[in-house]
């Protein structure tokens, strides 16, 4: 099973930049991973604390909520929306043999519907 997901691929366009020349901006191409750790995982993370002595773990509703950087934003917007993409993908594949009836089925379809259209939106 591969474990790193791709979220969504991302383009950057910047007027300025670090490096000399600084006034000649530059351009990046970004693609966002998602792999859940677990937990024996977690416990041996080790970061360079030279290059990252604030680093901590972030629920996504306090990124979502907090001053952080608008592409890191859309990019947990954009794997809430593959997951609930993927959860509505899921029902209409398996459909009423999931479900005790067509209209429980179609309860659930609609249901995941709106959790996409409100993840996207």
């Amino acid at each position: 099973v591969e474990r790193f997901e791709v979220v969504a691929n991302y383009s950057f366009v910047w007027h300025t930049r670090a490096q000399a020349p600084v006034d000649h901006g530059t351009a990046d191409i970004s693609t966002v991973h998602h792999l859940t750790l677990h937990p024996e995982e977690v416990s041996v993370v080790k970061l360079d604390e030279k290059e990252y002595s604030d680093a901590r773990w972030f629920p996504m509703e306090e990124v979502l909520r907090g001053e952080f950087h608008p592409a890191l934003k859309q990019a947990i917007r954009d794997l809430r929306a593959k997951r609930a993409f993927e959860a509505l993908e899921k029902a209409v594949g398996s459909g009423a043999s999931a479900a005790s009836s067509i209209a429980d089925a179609d309860r659930t379809v609609a249901h995941l519907a709106r959790e996409l259209v409100q993840q996207v939106s």
